[in-house]
C-alpha cells in the first residue's frame, strides 16, 4: 500500500493560502512520520503549489546520511552513481545509472576552487554537475581542529548570481541551496557536502557563495520553527483564511516577505553556538552548457527543455488547478510526479505504465529536475495535464507541448 501525503488533499475544496517558502522542522517531522508508518522514504511528489510548505514538512529534501566514501573529484562522480537500494542517499539527488556515464560526462566540470576564510576549515569545490538551469556543487571540507564533526552538521549557504551585470540574490523559498549535512570520507578529518541550485539562466553566470558558521540540523530546525511563527503572524494580519490564493500571493509580494524570511533566518541562526565558527566565501563561473535548450511556446505554456531539467511556466493555469507535465521518452519511459489518484488516471488514460514510470529527482518552482540526463533526442512527447477537483471529481484538461513527429 502506498503512503502518499497528497491523497490527504484530494477531497479538499477550500482555498488554501500559498506559502512557497520551505521553513519548517522538516527533518524531525520526517523522521517521526517515517517511524510511525514504518516505511522507507518515497520519492517526493508534487501537486498543488499552495500546499508546498506543508508537504515540505514530510517530503522535502533530506540530509545526506553519513557514509564512508572515496575522496576528491572521484567522490563527486561516485555520489551521482549511488544506488538508493544500497546507500543512504536521499531521493533528491540527481542519481545517474552506471550505463549512462557517457551522458553524464557532458554535464560535469572538474574544477578545484578554494574558499577564502577561517582556517578552522579548508573548503574546496571539487566539481560541478550542471545544465543551463540547474547546478550541483560537490564541496570538500577538511577540519583543521582535530575534532570530529557531528553527522548532522551543516553550513547554510547564501548565493548571489551575477549575469550581464545584474545581481540576483537566490532565496530560500525557491528551494535553492538546501543546507545538506556533511558526509564523512575515508580520509582523516575530511567530509563532503553538496548544494543543488535551480534558477533560470545559471549557465554563463558568476555565483558568489557565502558560508557562515557550521551549525547542526537541530539548530536550523529550531530556526525554522521560529520562522513559522512569523509566517503565522503575517497570515493572521492578512486574514488569509478569507482571501484567495492569488490575493495572498499579491499580499506576500507587496510586503516583501521573501527578503524578510532570508534576513530573519540569518538573525535567528546567529543566536546559536555553532559547531565551528567562521566565514568562508568564493566565486565560481558557471560553465556554458554543451546542451542547447529548446524553448517552446505553445498552448499558453512557456517550456524550456534541457539536458537535466525541464522548465514549465504555467502562470495561466486557473486558480485551484495544478499542472502535471508528462514526458514520454522514445523507449516508452514516462516521467511525471503526482498523487496516487492522478497517477492512476494517467495509467488509465495514457500509454504510461507502472513498469516504465520514472519520477523527477525533484522540483523547485517552475523547474523539474531529471534523475538522469535526457537529451531532446530521447523525448517522444511532452503533454501537460491540468487537473482540478470541482465538487470532488477529478477534471482533466490536456495540452500538447512537444511532439517529436
Amino acid at each position: 500500500m502506498k503512503n502518499n501525503i497528497y491523497d490527504l488533499f484530494n477531497n479538499y475544496s477550500g482555498n488554501i493560502p500559498e506559502i512557497e517558502e520551505n521553513c519548517c522542522n522538516t527533518d524531525k517531522i520526517k523522521r517521526l512520520v517515517l517511524k510511525k508508518i514504518n516505511k522507507k522514504k518515497n520519492k517526493p511528489r508534487y501537486k498543488k503549489a499552495f500546499i508546498i510548505s506543508f508537504i515540505a514538512a514530510v517530503l522535502s529534501i533530506g540530509s545526506v546520511g553519513t557514509v564512508a566514501c572515496a575522496g576528491g573529484f572521484s567522490y563527486f562522480k561516485e555520489i551521482l552513481h549511488y544506488s538508493k537500494a544500497d546507500k543512504n542517499i536521499p531521493d533528491s539527488l540527481p542519481l545517474i545509472e552506471n550505463n549512462n556515464e557517457d551522458k553524464m560526462e557532458d554535464n560535469i566540470s572538474e574544477q578545484t576552487i578554494v574558499f577564502n576564510g577561517n582556517e578552522k576549515l579548508t573548503i574546496t569545490i571539487e566539481g560541478m554537475y550542471y545544465d543551463n538551469n540547474t547546478l550541483m556543487l560537490g564541496l570538500k571540507i577538511v577540519s583543521n581542529t582535530n575534532k570530529d564533526i557531528p553527522s548532522d552538521a551543516c553550513i547554510i549557504p547564501y548565493f548571489t548570481k551575477t549575469l550581464n551585470g545584474i545581481q540576483t540574490e537566490l532565496k530560500y523559498q525557491s528551494g535553492l541551496g538546501h543546507e545538506s549535512a556533511v558526509i564523512k570520507a575515508n580520509e582523516p578529518n575530511t567530509y563532503y557536502t553538496t548544494y543543488y541550485l535551480t534558477e533560470q539562466n545559471l549557465a554563463g553566470s558568476k555565483i558568489h557563495i557565502s558560508l557562515h558558521n557550521m551549525n547542526t540540523y537541530e539548530q536550523t530546525n529550531e530556526c525554522d520553527n521560529e520562522l513559522n511563527k512569523y509566517q503565522q503572524k503575517w497570515r493572521d494580519e492578512a486574514n488569509s483564511d478569507s482571501i484567495t490564493t492569488e490575493e495572498w500571493k499579491k499580499y506576500w509580494k507587496e510586503n516583501n516577505f521573501d527578503d524578510k524570511i532570508q534576513d530573519i533566518k540569518k538573525e535567528l541562526i546567529n543566536n546559536y553556538n555553532p559547531v565551528i565558527e567562521g566565514e568562508w566565501s568564493t566565486d565560481i563561473d558557471v560553465p556554458i552548457s554543451i546542451s542547447k535548450p529548446l524553448n517552446i511556446e505553445k498552448n499558453g505554456f512557456n517550456t524550456t527543455i534541457d539536458q537535466l531539467s525541464i522548465t514549465l511556466k504555467d502562470e495561466n493555469v486557473p486558480e485551484g488547478s495544478f499542472s502535471v507535465p508528462v514526458i514520454v521518452l522514445k523507449d516508452g519511459t514516462c516521467i511525471f510526479d503526482t498523487g496516487t489518484n492522478e497517477e492512476n488516471w494517467i495509467y488509465e488514460n495514457t500509454g504510461c505504465t507502472k513498469e516504465k514510470h520514472e519520477t523527477f529527482a525533484y522540483r523547485f518552482g517552475d523547474i523539474y529536475c531529471y534523475s538522469k540526463p535526457h537529451s531532446i533526442d530521447d523525448i517522444e512527447s511532452i503533454t501537460v495535464y491540468v487537473m482540478n477537483y470541482p465538487e470532488n471529481d477529478l477534471q482533466v484538461d490536456k495540452y500538447e507541448i512537444y511532439n517529436a513527429e
